[in-house]
């Protein structure tokens, strides 16, 4: 996962609205909910309850690392030190990928998680095991997604009630940023598709332990939806919000 250059200077948009950077060499494009960055609330944690139909890429091989991701981020430091060229340097994400995975293996419909740590570098873990299920628009399969501080620089990952793991050594700076949505990474034309909701999205205040607050900043009743299409492959990733607490979210390339 490479995370957008767009995030540290984000603006939140309409689903009406697009945005487009072409500034990043690699071909990612992101459909997503999103704050600004945020000096000092949601310091320790999020979560947000997600809702799959579809996750899809049509070749995963050595010679071909397209991959999908339906997932939630939880940006640790937004500081000058934490960014490197324009992207937080630091981070925890979990969520559901179809596709490459950064060992050069393929999954497929997979719940995982990844963490990029100070000294530590980038890492995901795979959870083939942990059991969920696609949704349909007449019987949506919502699972909570949270990341949450569980001691000092320490990060609980949470998938549908299941600890999946926890981020080390990762403490964070000043600020945070939240995000959830569709990542897609190309590097030639194939059908990959995804399609589902997000709603529920919360965020905890300091200390740990502290009080949940409705909503993420800056988001709902239209507003914090970013878009960026890198690949230069029509149709791409979009959002859209279906009430003022709920959103879908969809890619569909041929």
């Amino acid at each position: 996962m490479t995370l957008p250059m767009r995030m540290v200077s984000a603006v939140a948009v309409t689903a009406a609205v697009l945005t487009a950077n072409t500034v990043r060499a690699q071909p990612h494009d992101y459909a997503i909910l999103e704050t600004p960055n945020i000096p000092s609330d949601a310091n320790s944690g999020e979560s947000i309850w997600i809702n799959t139909y579809l996750l899809s890429v049509e070749y995963c091989n050595s010679t071909n690392d397209n991959f999908v991701n339906h997932e939630m981020w939880y940006i640790t430091c937004t500081s000058s030190s934490c960014i490197n060229n324009g992207s937080p340097k630091y981070w925890v994400e979990v969520g559901i990928k179809s596709g490459a995975t950064s060992g050069s293996g393929c999954v497929y419909d997979t719940i995982f998680w990844a963490d990029s740590r100070p000294g530590g570098g980038y890492n995901e873990h795979y959870y083939p095991n942990v059991g969920w299920n696609t949704g349909s628009p007449s019987n949506p399969a919502w699972y909570d997604m949270g990341i949450t501080n569980s001691a000092s620089c320490t990060w609980s990952v949470v998938f549908g009630g299941v600890n999946l793991g926890i981020s080390t050594s990762n403490c964070a700076g000043s600020g945070r940023i939240l995000e959830a949505g569709i990542e897609h990474k190309v590097n030639v034309q194939e059908a990959d598709y995804a399609l589902g909701n997000l709603t529920n999205w919360v965020e905890e205040e300091s200390p740990s332990g502290g009080p949940w607050l409705d909503q993420w900043d800056g988001v709902g009743n239209g507003n914090g939806i970013a878009i960026q299409w890198n690949s230069g492959l029509t149709p791409e990733a979009l959002m859209t919000f279906v009430s003022n607490t709920e959103t879908e979210e969809g890619l569909g390339q041929d």
